[in-house]
């Protein structure tokens, strides 16, 4: 009998933390969905920093009439490939970022040549989202990765909290690039 009742503890107290999570989640979403329905009435700055990348990242930063940065937004080209972020903000705190990776595909040799030789300059480079990450963030600490947008990165891992000290830490010098701090 009292095994009985400390499963059903048990199972109670599984589903109630599932249920607060994922209300979190949904008040993550409907918070960053906010903003980008608000993002014409943020000022918007952009300007090139050079803390991510040798060619330099394109950081877009959208601020609120107090100022505070809302979204951040970065382009940057990698050695496979281009990164595009998103970064958003409630009360200067990290709620969500959403991370996609596109990889540098074949030369499209569409290119009208009369040579054997291509012209690079006139052929397309053609980019395919490879991978697109979401994160998910509570008094700026990981709470849900969803790895391209369905595998769900289980936290307590290794690469769950490799990651978020990683994106925390790149975060954070962009922030003080652009804030000049």
């Amino acid at each position: 009998m009292m095994y009985k009742k400390f499963i059903i503890f048990l199972i109670l107290a599984v589903s109630m933390a599932f249920s607060q999570e994922e209300q979190i989640i949904k008040n993550i979403t409907n918070d960053f969905n906010n903003i980008r329905g608000n993002l014409s009435s943020f000022k918007k700055d952009t300007l090139v920093v050079f803390s991510l990348s040798l060619d330099g990242t394109e950081v877009t930063s959208y601020r609120d009439k107090n100022n505070d940065i809302r979204l951040l937004t970065l382009w940057f080209d990698g050695e496979f490939g281009k990164n595009y972020e998103e970064y958003y903000f409630k009360n200067d705190s990290l709620i969500y970022s959403f991370m996609q990776f596109y990889e540098n595909d074949a030369l499209d040799n569409t290119a009208d040549t009369k040579t054997e030789e291509i012209d690079s300059a006139a052929a397309d480079l053609k980019m395919n989202a490879s991978n697109e990450d979401m994160f998910y963030f509570k008094d700026d600490k990981l709470i849900r990765w969803l790895k391209n947008k369905e595998y769900n990165v289980k936290p307590g891992s290794r690469e769950f909290y490799s990651l978020e000290r990683s994106l925390l830490e790149n975060l954070k010098g962009i922030l003080k690039e652009i804030n000049g701090k």
